[in-house]
């Protein structure tokens, strides 16, 4: 069967195109371009291994480690030493579908160039991804910032260890690889921690939570609308000058969207009521808040999704390794907290 390819590295990717990806059977491939850019960060990698320069987990140990030096001997080695070390968590899994949004994620990331994973790493996750090879990733469990110990996991399948999911069964991640007729990796320098130091498990988590929700969010307006149906409720109060006059963020998208459900309803006709109780008032400000917040997370996922967050990142056009803070996804955490108490 020849399934859709899309092809990675020069798109924009939205929450929905990822979600979709995940949920269909497309298949996914590097563009050129993504290749020659990987090609390109190999070399810098490559020569920062051969060197004297200390760069964060490329040949330096990690954590209070740090002042320990690795000899360049050492340094493929250690690679799948630090996989192994950080891969913890407890508790049930997260969904296979945020599991499997969590390697796609990974595989945006990598086309950029910028995470350092050697070409060979990177063709086994695009592998992985359209075999149905899906890592099994922990729903619990941090080093106190963000989600080094949950990536492992994704590293862990690579190198047949860890859990991962095949046609529908749970499996050792070296079977699950045999089972799909893929072989594990041999780690290059740096593609132990960019395997691991990265967000992609909160990426993957907030892409299907967004999708999910925005259908969510949809059909509790539609209720809503009945409602006001059922009440015999007063539409005066979408009029499109009240939500101008005072344009709380959402609340004129929200009140447009009611007009929408409620054109031409009998209510226009006679209306019931001068006004109506507060939580048929309210319905557009309280439904707005929770559209802004809902656009607020999703611009988060959004830039996380597309975005270069690796620690060291490799930036080509420089040709440097510089030691990065945007692994952690402070914004992200406090937009889904918003939205969630927006929900409540």
């Amino acid at each position: 069967m020849n399934l859709p390819i899309i092809e990675l590295g020069e798109t924009r990717f939205s929450l929905f195109d990822c979600a979709a990806m995940v949920a269909g059977t497309r298949h996914v491939c590097l563009s050129p371009a993504a290749r020659a850019r990987i090609t390109r960060s190999r070399v810098i990698v490559e020569r920062y291994a051969a060197g004297d320069e200390p760069i964060y987990g490329l040949n330096t140990g990690l954590g209070g480690n740090l002042a320990h030096r690795l000899s360049p001997s050492e340094i493929s080695a250690f690679q799948a030493q630090l996989v192994r070390g950080r891969c913890i968590g407890v508790g049930e899994p997260l969904p296979l579908e945020t599991c499997r949004a969590a390697l796609l994620a990974r595989i945006v990331s990598a086309a950029t160039g910028t995470s350092g994973l050697s070409q060979g790493s990177v063709d086994l996750l695009v592998a992985m991804f359209n075999a149905g090879v899906t890592p099994i990733i922990p729903a619990r469990g941090s080093i106190s910032s963000a989600d080094l110990g949950l990536s492992a996991h994704i590293g862990a399948v690579a190198i047949g260890r860890g859990r991962a999911w095949f046609g529908g069964d749970a499996l050792s991640g070296i079977e699950a690889l045999a089972r799909a007729g893929l072989k594990p990796v041999d780690l290059a320098p740096k593609d132990g921690l960019a395997l691991c130091n990265n967000p992609v498990p909160s990426v993957g988590h907030g892409v299907m939570t967004l999708a999910n929700l925005a259908d969510t969010l949809l059909l509790a307006s539609a209720v809503a609308a009945m409602a006001c149906e059922g009440y015999g409720a007063n539409p005066q109060i979408f009029d499109a000058r009240l939500h101008d006059a005072r344009p709380a963020p959402g609340q004129q998208q929200a009140a447009g969207l009611f007009r929408s459900l409620l054109a031409g309803s009998s209510l226009h006709e006679q209306p019931r009521n001068i006004q109506d109780a507060i939580s048929f008032r309210t319905l557009a400000p309280v439904m707005g808040a929770a559209f802004a917040a809902f656009g607020t997370a999703r611009d988060c996922v959004e830039i996380e999704l597309n975005g270069m967050a690796d620690s060291p990142l490799v930036l080509l056009e420089d040709g440097v390794m510089l030691s990065s803070p945007s692994f952690h996804t402070a914004a992200m955490a406090l937009a889904f907290d918003t939205l969630a108490i927006s929900l409540s």
